[in-house]
């Protein structure tokens, strides 16, 4: 099976909802879905996620007891049994829900298929906390030597993107740990990563748990650079503002430049891909 072809590849389309019995398992239908026991499934041992929301898990629990599972795992045969290659949350909630089995499609993959398919899973779900996705990111790259650029085309995001995401991995683990879980932002960690200092980085992190805003923080943290040989220009915080929410709706980096009442808008791309998205985001 060619890389990169994502999950849609593996799983066929299905007309009907699949209602799993939990006691009886059944031979494959014609659609090539088989029901086998929970316990012959183990996980995949390089599983990206490491975070699972207990009230996302509750919702997903609670569904599977009322319509059964929807979509069906996909494993690969093992010497013992199989290994699940996409639905990890799926595979979680059945055993939650007391499940002894589950619909799954069989696929035969190389380990390297079932790494970047697994991963890849994970990404276009779109679920994973921002440390999570720049860890998948990085693994992709470490795993299958892909650049950025690579990277950015597989999963549908702006070059910008996918390097700002990787920039979160270089913060101290008291730091990730909380934009993990939520306490600050992505945004916030960006900000974070730009200040070399140690102590000025820890300084400025615990303000932005006590309520420091983003653009409060980056304003900050400028402030605290030392001087250089030219003098700096802070950006007004309204076109600071303007600039990272076009950056949002764009995807890609984009620069205000004012000088009284006129100026420009730079908006950048890398590629004849990102300048089509652009333009079609536009016109």
């Amino acid at each position: 099976m060619p890389l990169g072809r994502g999950l849609g590849s593996l799983i066929p389309q299905q007309k009907q909802p699949i209602k799993v019995s939990q006691e009886t398992e059944a031979p494959a239908n014609k659609e090539g879905i088989n029901y086998i026991e929970v316990s012959k499934i183990v996980p995949n041992p390089k599983q990206p996620r490491e975070y699972f929301s207990d009230s996302g898990m509750e919702d997903l629990v609670n569904s599977i007891k009322i319509h059964g599972i929807l979509q069906p795992l996909v494993v690969s045969p093992t010497k013992d049994g199989f290994e699940l290659i996409a639905g990890e949350r799926r595979f979680r909630a059945a055993k939650l829900n007391g499940m002894k089995h589950v619909p799954v499609i069989i696929r035969e993959v190389s380990d390297h298929e079932k790494l970047e398919l697994a991963l890849i899973e994970n990404l276009q779900r779109q679920n994973l906390n921002p440390i999570e996705e720049a860890a998948g990111y990085e693994q992709l790259m470490d795993e299958f030597g892909f650049t950025q650029d690579e990277v950015s085309k597989r999963m549908g995001k702006s070059r910008p993107v996918v390097a700002n995401m990787l920039r979160l991995l270089s913060l101290p683990e008291e730091i990730k740990k909380a934009i993990a879980q939520g306490k600050i932002s992505s945004s916030a960690g960006r900000v974070l990563a730009g200040v070399k200092d140690t102590d000025k980085q820890m300084d400025l992190f615990k303000k932005m748990l006590s309520g420091l805003t983003v653009r409060e923080g980056e304003i900050t943290s400028q402030l605290s650079k030392p001087a250089a040989h030219t003098k700096r220009v802070i950006k007004d915080p309204y076109l600071a503002d303007l600039e990272d929410k076009l950056r949002g709706v764009l995807e890609t980096k984009v620069d205000i430049k004012k000088s009284g009442k006129t100026g420009k808008i730079i908006i950048e791309f890398y590629s004849e891909e990102e300048l089509k998205k652009l333009k079609d985001k536009l016109l």
